[in-house]
């Protein structure tokens, strides 16, 4: 399901001085064919990240003269440890073995690479989001990293690219980054001034600029207004300013902008309800907010009643949630929603088909039902089909869906769990966050930690293997490509 390809081909017209082009009494009526390649390279061995070798190939023909317009075709055969560009420059990206091959006709010729670093993690977190597939997160500098998936640029590091990176790259621009939240294929972030910027991938309109077109680099959100919190969803973007405004934009197909319309926009519409918003929240297909005076509303899609206002109906403008209680914050997901009271207690609802309420049971729920195990919350992420928290002792859970190991636990069982697993480590979490089918966090001691899916590099470790991880690994120190 991921999109990732193992073997990725650049074309290279090759320039080279030639020999004599005459070889014979028949050499002006032989049309030149390409029987051999030499590489300039036979082995090569990298001994840190980001470091280059130039490539170059030589093409003789049947008659052992050098061929000055030959085609090369390059390519490399894992992109996730070294990429190779349309010069023939060969990049180290992961540890792991890869090999170079350089074709003319049906001539070819191979090189070894082998990547063999020393990786670090002495990196310091503020925070990291799980995206989709890919992750980011924020250093204690205030600088912004991502990895994983790069196919729509939603890594920022200046350009779209087929080839993923499992390393931490810096986002362009060198903005001072408060907070950055990863969604469907792409990014968002505020800086340290309130700014607001998205990019990656923009088909409707969610990265908020007022096109449609999706941006490699961070792009300005439309509108001047000055942000506290900005979350990035499956295709559409919400936000709060520092008015205690709330805005969201992009697919409105189920209402989940919220300003009485289902037409999509690309620049941000205020909710409606004159509501004085503490935070707004992005699912997959609806949103969710807490209000100033800690009242919960939801709005959207809620075809399994994730807005938990006791209806499976959408709606286009907030409906406030069931129960009374007064939530500290809410967070949207996949067709379900979970919320924190005032007191620490966890509530979800919505979509319940593998155990992400938490109630010990795989019925949906369109109101609020209590977290199984009388835990209390600082908080809870929600992703598509499986849900973690983080308790106020600073302990982390998970349970729902497990396939690719997401629950942190160490297995991938099935059925899923229908109440809260610890999280295997012993770690002492600060935050954690969700999203498909990978999960990020980081703990007190300002560490940076992965699990789950990892099929293009989103757990962020710097090793080749593109198997799930079971339990967290540490996300190694960021770079600059």
């Amino acid at each position: 399901m991921h999109r990732y390809r193992q073997l990725v081909g650049v074309v290279l017209l090759l320039s080279a001085c030639g020999g004599d082009s005459t070889t014979g009494p028949n050499s002006d009526t032989l049309t030149p064919t390409a029987t051999s390649v030499e590489l300039s390279h036979s082995e090569v061995t990298f001994d840190s990240l980001a470091a280059t070798t130039q490539f170059t190939a030589t093409v003789k023909d049947q008659n052992g003269q050098t061929m000055a317009d030959a085609t090369i075709s390059w390519f490399t055969s894992n992109s996730l440890v070294t990429t190779i560009s349309s010069t023939g420059l060969v990049t180290s990206v992961a540890n792991g073995q890869a090999t170079i091959t350089a074709t003319s006709g049906s001539a070819s010729a191979t090189a070894s690479v082998t990547v063999a670093a020393t990786l670090s993690t002495s990196g310091s977190w503020t925070s990291i989001a799980a995206g989709n597939m890919h992750a980011c997160g924020v250093t204690t500098a205030n600088d912004g990293y991502c990895w994983g998936d790069n196919v729509f640029g939603e890594l920022g590091s200046g350009s779209a690219s087929s080839f993923p990176l499992n390393i931490p790259v810096e986002v362009s621009d060198g903005h001072a980054w408060a907070s950055i939240t990863a969604g469907n294929s792409y990014t968002c972030g505020i800086t340290t001034a309130g700014g607001g910027y998205c990019w990656g991938f923009n088909e409707a309109g969610w990265l908020g600029d007022g096109s449609t077109t999706d941006s490699g680099i961070p792009v300005d959100i439309s509108g001047g207004h000055t942000w506290t919190s900005i979350t990035a969803g499956g295709g559409h973007t919400c936000g709060v300013t520092t008015t205690d405004a709330g805005y969201c934009w992009g697919f409105n197909d189920r209402g989940q902008v919220g300003n009485s319309s289902f037409t999509n926009t690309n620049i941000p519409v205020e909710v409606s309800g004159g509501h004085a918003w503490a935070s707004i929240t992005a699912g997959s297909g609806h949103a969710c907010g807490t209000t100033t005076a800690g009242n919960g509303y939801c709005w959207g899609y809620n075809g399994f009643g994730g807005l938990g206002d006791g209806s499976v109906t959408d709606s286009n403008i907030p409906v406030e949630i069931s129960g009374g209680h007064t939530w500290a914050s809410i967070t949207a997901g996949g067709g379900l929603t979970c919320g924190i009271t005032t007191a620490g207690g966890g509530y979800c609802w919505g979509f319940n088909g593998f155990g992400e309420l938490g109630n010990g049971l795989a019925a949906n729920s369109s109101i609020p039902v209590e977290i199984s195990d009388g835990h209390t919350w600082a908080s809870i992420s929600v992703g598509n089909s499986y849900t973690c928290g983080v308790t106020t002792a600073g302990s982390g859970y998970c349970w729902g869906f497990n396939d690719d190991g997401q629950l942190g636990n160490g297995t991938t069982d099935l059925p899923p769990g229908l109440t809260p697993v610890e999280i295997s480590g012993e770690h002492t979490w600060a935050s954690i966050s969700v999203r498909q089918d990978h999960t990020c966090g980081v703990t007190i001691a300002e560490d940076g930690y992965c699990w789950g899916s990892n099929g293009v590099g989103q757990i962020g470790d710097g090793e080749a293997t593109v198997t799930s991880r079971l339990t967290p690994v540490e996300v190694i120190t960021p770079w600059t490509p």
